[in-house]
């Protein structure tokens, strides 16, 4: 048991009466309170994965690569990357409007090539 006073009780206010007492699941220094016997984490780790990973694997998508591909490249789960990509698309607007009706169409000729090709005949 180390007695320290750099973390006042949140509860009681005693910074005299805290002491450590182990760690939480993501590796936090847990505090106790002698007074009042709650446990405390005043300095907490944040969860989750960074958002600039995030970002990447949504640009890793954009760009065709599959979901398991991302989750082995960035090392997460294949799973949180389809969250996050369930996430983003939740963010789009449902009907994407056109700035302005186009003039005129352009089609390809392959189209019409493969469209009007005829079997081949059996001599």
């Amino acid at each position: 048991m180390t007695t320290a006073t750099k973390y006042p009780c949140p509860c009681c206010q005693q910074p005299t009466a805290v002491y450590k007492c182990g760690f939480n699941s993501t590796g936090s220094q847990r505090w106790r309170c002698r007074r009042c016997q709650r446990y405390f984490t005043p300095l907490r780790k944040p969860m989750g994965h960074a958002p600039a990973l995030r970002h990447a694997a949504l640009r890793l998508y954009l760009e065709g690569t599959s979901l398991r591909a991302i989750g082995r490249l960035l090392h997460v789960n294949h799973q949180s990357v389809a969250n996050w990509v369930a996430a983003a698309a939740a963010h789009l607007p449902a009907v994407v409007s056109a700035p302005t009706a186009g003039e005129s169409v352009e089609v390809a000729e392959l189209y019409t090539f493969v469209g009007k090709k005829q079997p081949a005949t059996m001599c």
